[in-house]
């Protein structure tokens, strides 16, 4: 079969840092396809209006659609861009992180021009069965958790965290947490955090560390690195967003700290919360104000032997690559067998 892979997320650079990325290229491992990048200019001064998303490319789509099995749509939300109407060969959609990015509800419409919508927490599943969707997919998401083995560092006095999901744009240093756990960092001298950069305002970054006065408290890593060599140097995980959409639903930096077996904190508005608060695996926090966070890390310090060996148990029995291998496929078989 040949899938083609639209998506919007692909950072220039340290492109394979990028968690939508790394799972469009474990499809592509196991299924045929090539990938196509939605928005126009990653960098662009000026915003494009993602209404246009892909109509650069739409001349192109047409030709190629003829030796296209179907369309795999990754993107944050549950968004239809208007390029999809022109495309005649059925549509697969996966909001990556939440169904909406405004707050409002999805339209039914959705449904005569996506043939399935892939969602990969009850959360949203939930969620769209209510508002009507029945065309749902749920696939929990899989990695290989081979390549991560179990570290029990030594807690002593310091608190090292590893930190996911680095901003994309000046706003998420607010929205992404990034100025409060560095705000947190001053009010706690035992608390080191390791933060997983992705190419962009590495120097914004390097200035807040240091106006912040925290430079011996902060690793910044922006390269490739092995992960699992990071995770064995730290206690825990965390990831903060303002809102839905601003991250996977299940982050991967989170899933492979559990892999690892450290217990993880994150933000309501993330559809992991709901496992964390099901299994004791860590700590969700409400609103992710400077004194929830500060008191977060206290209260994981406090009980740390508890969450920790929740966090093995979760990162053992979680995240199987062979099941949501098993979904795709028979997911993608489905849609061949149906192909006009």
């Amino acid at each position: 079969m040949t899938i083609f892979f639209h998506h919007t997320a692909a950072p220039l650079g340290l492109r394979r840092l990028d968690a939508v990325i790394q799972e469009i290229d474990f499809l592509q491992y196991h299924f045929q396809g090539r990938t196509v990048l939605l928005r126009p200019r990653l960098r662009a001064k000026i915003p494009f209006p993602r209404a246009l998303f892909g109509f650069q490319h739409l001349p192109w789509l047409r030709r190629q659609e003829s030796g296209v099995d179907f369309h795999h749509v990754f993107n944050p939300d549950l968004y239809l861009f208007p390029v999809l109407k022109w495309l005649k060969r059925p549509i697969i959609y996966s909001p990556v992180a939440g169904v909406s990015k405004t707050g409002i509800d999805p339209p039914l419409s959705l449904k005569r021009h996506i043939e399935w919508i892939v969602v990969n927490n009850r959360r949203d599943w939930e969620r769209l069965q209510r508002l009507g969707f029945h065309n749902l997919r749920l696939i929990p998401p899989g990695f290989d958790r081979s390549r991560f083995t179990v570290s029990r560092p030594p807690l002593g006095d310091r608190l090292n965290v590893l930190v996911g999901s680095s901003p994309w744009n000046l706003s998420q240093f607010q929205s992404k947490g990034v100025d409060t756990l560095l705000a947190a960092a001053q009010k706690m001298s035992n608390l080191r955090l390791v933060f997983l950069w992705r190419g962009f305002f590495v120097k914004e970054m390097e200035k807040r560390i240091k106006a912040a006065g925290v430079t011996d408290q902060v690793e910044l890593i922006n390269e490739a690195v092995d992960v699992n060599r990071v995770l064995a140097g730290v206690h825990a995980g965390i990831v903060l967003a303002e809102r839905t959409t601003l991250v996977k639903g299940y982050p991967n930096s989170l899933m492979e700290a559990l892999a690892a077996g450290k217990p993880i904190l994150v933000s309501r508005c993330i559809a992991m919360a709901d496992l964390v608060e099901e299994t004791g695996c860590g700590l969700v926090f409400n609103d992710n104000s400077l004194d929830e966070v500060v008191q977060g890390f206290q209260n994981l310090k406090d009980g740390y032997r508890e969450y920790q060996e929740k966090a093995l148990e979760v990162g053992r029995d979680r995240f199987s690559l062979s099941e949501a291998l098993e979904g795709y496929r028979d997911l993608y078989g489905a849609m061949q067998q149906t192909r006009p």
